[in-house]
């Protein structure tokens, strides 16, 4: 009946500029608060008096009058009925519109997507939890539905226009948001049927976050997560773990629990993003903090950017994670401390180089290239169930073998023929410096980048052909600067320089 606009109410609605999607949402948030039970009693109650004042059963057969409210128009104020699409104008315009004024018209048209898609693009789920003992259950489901509807549908109005524009890379790239509000227990369950989250999956939302008390946990839009989602936070006190109990701790411990149709899924092909804001952030190096897992009674790093207070960090394995601050000390710098040593500290504390002893980190030591693979993996956050190519001379469960299988399907690496990785192999400074700015691109950090010409360097001619593009591109974001104008493309590159490198890499 509300889409009847003949009915009096249809045209009410429509003057208004409601659509059935924001009818029904508020119906759903209403029913939430209250009792289903008492929701349902309440609506037949007031429908049966309406149909009785009104008398509707003898206007629908078409022998009472045409609603009684004639006065009311059959368009809104602007004199476009509810639902159009809002582009529609925008469209009509284009073919005889300048360049200058196309540009203006796809500006307006992602404008409008902005201010209709923040309508639904957030949903409030505070009022849905469930409290039993210090455990908050959240069952989320139909009140997802009508912000999805809307969102699909301004999605798709909009791809249309971006797509006659030639710009539907311009579509927006934004999250659906569930907002648990603030919760003071120490275990959250949400709850997503399969249903909800295949229909999140048909839309192009980048993400689907989960927020409570500031913490974010984004999942990747992605089949491997249209499934039905269980998943479970719980959060302790850091110092009660014994790993822990003197160590300069930012945050809870958490534990992260994920199910999908119900199996236990602890990793994943597409990794899952965790926002963790810092607490007690006084006096601390935001260059050294880090996530960590803990495991086995140990601390494994796990690196992070902190950004505004808040690390984030995505990770393709879900266990027990707590942010820290993690200074390392290595009493064998001395000689590149003026140019390396803060690389070196920094890439150190968050996992991504390791020393090679007690205090020792061996600046001058070569790099291999199964190290390497390792380095730009960790630094770079590529992890990930993936099947890269099998070179022969990796054996299986050798402890590098799952950072040159993610390297390789990223196109980060390639073997040194069709067969052989040479992983014990000394990796060359031309080599990295090709790995690494196929890690920036693997990151999507790399457009439409002017190169350096190579012949600035004395040497240019002696870099391999296959990685001239590498070592240009590299050259060209300062990742490398020479030595008194040689690039020394095949030299054995240092653990300093590849710490360097790195760090250069992960601030362009």
């Amino acid at each position: 009946m509300i889409e009847n606009h003949d009915h009096i109410v249809g045209r009410l609605l429509q003057y208004y500029g409601v659509t059935s999607l924001e009818l029904i949402a508020v119906k759903d948030n209403i029913r939430t608060r209250v009792q289903p039970e008492i929701f349902d009693a309440a609506s037949q109650s007031l429908l049966k008096a309406y149909f009785k004042v009104l008398d509707l059963d003898e206007e629908e057969s078409g022998e009472g009058n045409n609603g009684g409210g004639g006065s009311i128009p059959s368009t809104g104020p602007g004199g476009s009925s509810a639902g159009a699409n809002p582009f529609g104008d925008l469209q009509s315009k284009w073919d005889n519109a300048t360049e200058a004024e196309k540009k203006q018209l796809v500006e307006e048209a992602l404008r409008i997507a902005g201010v209709e898609l923040q309508k639904v693009q957030k949903l409030d789920a505070a009022s849905l939890i469930r409290i039993e003992e210090n455990r908050a259950t959240f069952v989320i489901g139909d009140q997802l539905y009508p912000l999805m509807e809307k969102a699909k549908l301004t999605f798709e109005q909009l791809a249309a226009f971006l797509e006659k524009a030639g710009q539907l890379d311009k579509l927006p790239k934004l999250p659906l948001i569930i907002d648990l509000g603030r919760v003071s227990q120490e275990s959250i369950h949400i709850q997503i049927p399969a249903e909800a989250m295949r229909k999140w999956r048909e839309i192009p939302f980048s993400s689907l976050d989960l927020v409570q008390n500031e913490m974010k946990v984004s999942f990747p839009n992605s089949d491997e997560f249209a499934k039905q989602l269980s998943f479970e936070i719980t959060q302790t006190n850091a110092k009660n773990n014994p790993v822990l109990k003197f160590r300069k701790t930012l945050s809870p411990l958490f534990d992260f629990n994920l199910q999908l149709n119900g199996e236990v899924v602890s990793s994943f092909s597409n990794p899952i993003t965790l926002s963790i804001p810092l607490a007690a952030a006084d006096n601390i190096d935001l260059e050294l903090v880090t996530l960590a897992k803990v495991q086995d009674g140990q601390l494994l790093y796990q690196g992070g950017w902190v950004q505004n207070g808040v690390i984030v960090e995505p990770r393709s394995h879900f266990s027990s994670y707590v942010v820290l601050e993690n200074k390392l000390a290595f009493n064998d710098l001395i000689h590149v401390k003026a140019w390396a040593g803060r690389q070196i500290e920094v890439l150190a504390a968050k996992g991504a180089i390791e020393g090679r002893g007690s205090g020792v980190f061996d600046p001058k030591g070569i790099v291999t290239r199964a190290e390497f693979a390792k380095m730009l993996i960790h630094a770079f956050d590529l992890d990930g169930k993936e099947e890269g190519s099998s070179f022969g001379d990796i054996p299986p469960g050798a402890w590098y073998e799952e950072y040159v299988r993610s390297a390789s399907a990223k196109g980060i690496i390639n073997g040194r023929s069709a067969e052989a990785f040479a992983p014990q192999a000394a990796i060359t400074r031309a080599e990295m410096a090709t790995m690494v700015t196929r890690a920036l691109k693997a990151k999507g950090m790399l457009t439409n980048l002017a190169t350096t010409p190579l012949e600035g360097f004395k040497d240019a001619a002696s870099i391999n052909a296959t990685l001239k593009e590498g070592a240009a591109i590299a050259a060209s974001l300062n990742i490398v600067i020479g030595d008194n104008g040689y690039f020394r493309p095949n030299d054995s590159a240092s653990r300093a320089e590849a710490a360097v490198m790195i760090y250069r890499a992960l601030n362009v």
